[in-house]
C-alpha cells in the first residue's frame, strides 16, 4: 500500500492529505472550504 502524503492548505497552512487528482492544487482544508462557501453563499444573497 501507498503511504498516504500530505501537503498544506494554501490559506491557513494546515497539513491536509494530497488525494493527487488532477485540479487538485488549490485543495483547502475544511474549515477554510466551509468559510468560503459561507462567503460566497452570502454574497449571491445579497
Amino acid at each position: 500500500m501507498l503511504g498516504l502524503k500530505e501537503k498544506s492548505c494554501p490559506l491557513c497552512g494546515n497539513k491536509i492529505l494530497d488525494l493527487d487528482l488532477p485540479g487538485d492544487e488549490g485543495a483547502l482544508c475544511y474549515a477554510c472550504y466551509r468559510k468560503l462557501a459561507a462567503r460566497e453563499k452570502q454574497a449571491q444573497e445579497g
